[in-house]
Formats: C-alpha cells, sequence, structure tokens
C-alpha cells in the first residue's frame, strides 16, 4: 500500500493476474465517531484482537489485472489464487503488539520472511460505487 506500511496475510495462494489491488491515498470527508472491532482471524496462528478503527478513511483501493513483465534477480512466479471484484476502502487501526514467531512466505516476487512482533496497522473493507441504496 501506498502510504501505510502493512504486512498482509492472505487465506491461500496469490494470482499475478487476480488477487491484486491498487491503492490511492484519499483524504476522506465523511467521518464517523468512533468504531471499535473484534477481528478474529481465520487462519489459526493469528490470534483475535479487539482493534480501535480511526475515523477516516486513508486508502482506496480497487482490483487490477498485472503481469510482471520485469523482475530484478529472478523470474515472476505464477501463483493460485481468487479473483477479487469489490473495490475497498482501508482505515488505520490500533491493535495490540502480537509475538507470532517467524512466518516464511512466497509470491511472485519471491521468498520472503518475516520475523518481527507483528502489529496491525491497516483494515480494508469492501465498498460500492456510489450511496447505498436502501
Amino acid at each position: 500500500m501506498a502510504a501505510v506500511a502493512a504486512l498482509c496475510f492472505s487465506v491461500g495462494t496469490a494470482e499475478a493476474q487476480y488477487d491484486h489491488l491498487k491503492c490511492y491515498k484519499v483524504k476522506d470527508q465523511k467521518t464517523f465517531k468512533k468504531a471499535s472491532a473484534t477481528l478474529t482471524a481465520i487462519q489459526s496462528q493469528f490470534l483475535t484482537e479487539d482493534c480501535d478503527i480511526k475515523p477516516k478513511a486513508k486508502e482506496f483501493c480497487t482490483p487490477v489485472d498485472k503481469t510482471v513483465t520485469i523482475l530484478s534477480g529472478g523470474s515472476p512466479q505464477v501463483l493460485d489464487g481468487n479473483e477479487l471484484s469489490f473495490h475497498r476502502l482501508c482505515y488505520k487501526i490500533k491493535c495490540p503488539k502480537t509475538d507470532l514467531g517467524t512466518h516464511d512466505l512466497s509470491d511472485q516476487f519471491g521468498e520472503h520472511t518475516a520475523t518481527e512482533k507483528y502489529k496491525a496497522s491497516t483494515i480494508c473493507v469492501p465498498a460500492i460505487d456510489g450511496p447505498v441504496v436502501p
């Protein structure tokens, strides 16, 4: 994501053509007073956390098709995944730090190892164009 450093984990694997979001910084004109959420991880190694959600959207993300044409130091890998179909609005969140140990991860850019204490920083929620129709 452009403005917010985030370590994102997904259920399943990533597909270079279909699972990607292009994110834009936004200045949200609408605010809400307060929001808190209990986030229960789908993957068992991640814990349930109670987090506060900041009251203005920080990024707008939209699904994109992507083909890696040049990758310095290697060849792009294609991995199976699911097609994304909704836009997302992303909010900064404040959650407790969590020690989840080391995670070896792979994507089309290669193999990675995540080894720090994890702190969730962003939540992205599905969004639609235009107002909600009752």
